[in-house]
């Protein structure tokens, strides 16, 4: 199930707000699916995939407003189109000039081995 990855986006709303009232945080990387979630079965793969796309399309305005400029990192290909758009899209926008507070990566369909 989603349950503790829904969680985890809230969490993950407490971390970024922490970042982003400590100066000296600049970048923060986190593991949004990582390659070993593909041996998972495929309705647990969608529904994870699924969960990340509502996340990013429902927060995103948000971050933005707050400084936060997003980077995807991980390999891209076995995501779904619709996905893989949004992240492009998401990741051409830009903080305006001056007010970039926090670089986050999200790392999908990434593991130790792609270093």
């Amino acid at each position: 199930t989603t349950v503790g990855h829904s969680q985890g986006v809230t969490a993950l709303r407490a971390l970024i707000a922490d970042c982003l009232t400590l100066p000296p945080v600049q970048v923060l990387t986190i593991y949004a699916f990582s390659h070993e979630n593909w041996d998972r079965s495929p309705l647990e793969v969608a529904s994870l995939l699924g969960l990340i796309e509502r996340t990013l399309e429902a927060e995103a305005d948000e971050l933005l407003a707050r400084g936060v400029r997003l980077r995807f990192i991980g390999e891209d290909e076995r995501l779904p189109q619709p996905l893989r758009s949004l992240m492009s899209r998401l990741a051409a926008r830009a903080p305006p000039p001056g007010k970039e507070r926090l670089l986050l990566c999200i790392a999908l369909s990434y593991g130790g081995r792609q270093e």
